[in-house]
């Protein structure tokens, strides 16, 4: 019996139900909780593995196949019940004989020669004795140029299987996940002995580390991992040491686009920085037109940048370089960009505060949909009595449950935080602090559990360095959704929620107007 099984994973917002909807008459899809793009195949094949290892373990044999596949299913029957091809430890379909690693940062294909070298995976088949040969000289050397190969363990080099190009037959669970441990870098669990070896797993999409869903605690993609301590290995060469840190620490990612020079040059007082969405331009530009062109206030340099993560496509990179070239104001990290992973973003950007700008005074993280009324927002600055260090502010959010409830997207397992309430923290939309507080973030977040709630990660980390979020003098100056936009006099908030790039400059041009 032949059974086909599709595989496909969780989308951000509610696509899942169409799948769901699907599933019920075709009973041939499964779904896993972690955003679905390109730079995550690696999860879908260990996903797929773990699937055939813990729920199909008495099928004979598998098959990972594409979706723009053709299969001769009958081709395929005749090779698996040829008596000559073995029951165990076997995997074959179109061999790839001395691939270079891509060095190019470039190139979608990108691996960093620190998580693999070049010899890693021939090294790793010598150790397990297995060797891939060419199908008509049997010799391991170089492949032949023809399209049909064979592969076998080194004890039954007389083996020989036929298979028309395509075909790639993934059985081999010991094979595939150990190879799958040198690409892979991910970490749920706080750092217990700095000087201790663990796993090292390294996710690299284009160098490009990513966490989805699994920074909530939802464990059905990690299963194959059985529960262990992954921490990222990362060698000082100086000082011969290792230090782990977690996979929202920054140190793990490095910057595609980047002004290192734009605050030297400017020697602002107060940076916003606005985690945006690569293909959010419109919000940008509606940012670009109102406050965040407003570079001089009360006397005081103000500079507005925005950071993303990656596009998803050569495309749209190259639409994002011409925007960075045009506007000199962008900053991209090398981090999968989705809703699950605005831990990494938030602390990237504390990472590029304090080792780009430290000589500003403030910095202000902002979303994409705020409109921001900077005039107030500096009145609030340069009174006498607000702190010049260890401060921050904005929405206060006090006493909050922690969410357990697994189909929220706010869900947090007690593994990665514990205690049923967060200390107090602001809210994410908007909050600005003393810029001496993002290396003391960054530092203090080392051995932090990162967790998918970045607002609250962040009061976390400043509950570590002893530092509480201070009550604005007027609280009401940090909105969220204002009820009625028309009625309210925005001539006397510091943030509010705008609903679209176009209600920014609607309020943008609504103040302007009353002054």
């Amino acid at each position: 019996m032949v059974r086909r099984r599709f595989i496909d994973f969780f989308k951000e917002g509610y696509e899942h139900q169409d799948v769901s909807s699907e599933r019920r008459p075709a009973s041939t899809v499964l779904q896993s909780n972690f955003v679905d793009s390109y730079f995550d195949l690696t999860i879908k094949i260990m996903v797929i593995m773990d699937w055939l290892a813990t729920r199909c373990p008495q099928a004979s044999y598998a098959m990972k196949i594409d979706s723009d596949m053709y299969i001769n299913l009958k081709n395929l029957l005749s090779l698996l019940l040829a008596p000559n091809t073995p029951r165990e430890n076997y995997i074959t379909g179109y061999l790839m004989w001395n691939q270079d690693v891509i060095r190019n940062k470039k190139s979608k294909y990108y691996i960093s020669e620190h998580h693999v070298a070049k010899h890693v995976i021939k090294k790793w088949l010598e150790d397990h004795n297995i060797e891939i040969l060419d199908l008509w000289s049997g010799n391991s050397s170089d492949p032949s140029p023809i399209e049909n190969m064979w592969c076998c363990s080194a004890h039954d080099r007389d083996l020989k299987c036929h298979i028309k190009t395509g075909f790639v037959l993934l059985v081999a669970l010991t094979l595939s996940f150990s190879v799958i441990f040198f690409v892979y870098d991910f970490s749920f669990n706080p750092v217990k002995d700095r000087h201790a070896w663990f796993n090292l797993v390294n996710k690299t999409h284009k160098s490009y580390n990513v966490v989805t869903e699994g920074l909530s605690g939802k464990r059905f993609v990690w299963n194959c991992a059985t529960n262990q301590q992954i921490i990222q290995t990362i060698t000082t060469q100086k000082h011969h040491i290792s230090v782990h840190h977690h996979v929202a620490h920054p140190s793990n990612y490095h910057f595609l686009l980047d002004e290192p020079d734009k605050c030297r040059q400017w020697d602002p007082f107060l940076v916003f920085v606005v985690p945006v969405a690569p293909h959010q331009v419109e919000a940008r530009n509606a940012i670009r037109s109102t406050w965040g062109n407003e570079s001089s206030v009360q006397g005081k340099a103000v500079l507005t940048l925005f950071l993303v993560g990656l596009t998803g496509g050569p495309e749209a990179q190259q639409k994002l370089e011409e925007e960075s070239r045009q506007h000199r104001d962008l900053v991209q990290s090398n981090f999968v960009d989705s809703y699950f992973n605005l831990t990494i973003k938030t602390m990237v950007i504390m990472d590029w505060l304090a080792t780009r700008c430290p000589q500003a005074s403030y910095a202000m993280k902002v979303d994409s949909d705020m409109y921001i009324n900077v005039e107030n927002l500096l009145n609030l600055l340069l009174a006498p009595n607000t702190p010049r260090e260890n401060y921050i502010t904005g929405y206060l959010m006090w006493d909050q449950n922690v969410i357990r409830n697994k189909k929220s997207k706010y869900y947090v397992s007690e593994e990665l935080y514990p205690a049923s309430k967060y200390p107090t923290y602001v809210l994410g939309v908007g909050y600005v602090f003393s810029n001496d507080l993002p290396k003391k973030v960054v530092d203090a977040s080392k051995d932090m559990k990162p967790f998918n709630i970045e607002d609250a990660y962040m009061g976390t980390c400043l509950k570590r360095l002893g530092i509480k979020p201070s009550r604005a003098p007027d609280p009401s100056q940090f909105q969220t959704y204002m009820k009625d936009s028309k009625g309210h006099d925005l001539s006397k908030v510091i943030t509010t929620i705008a609903r679209s790039p176009k209600q920014i400059i609607e309020f943008w041009q609504k103040v302007k107007r009353h002054k």
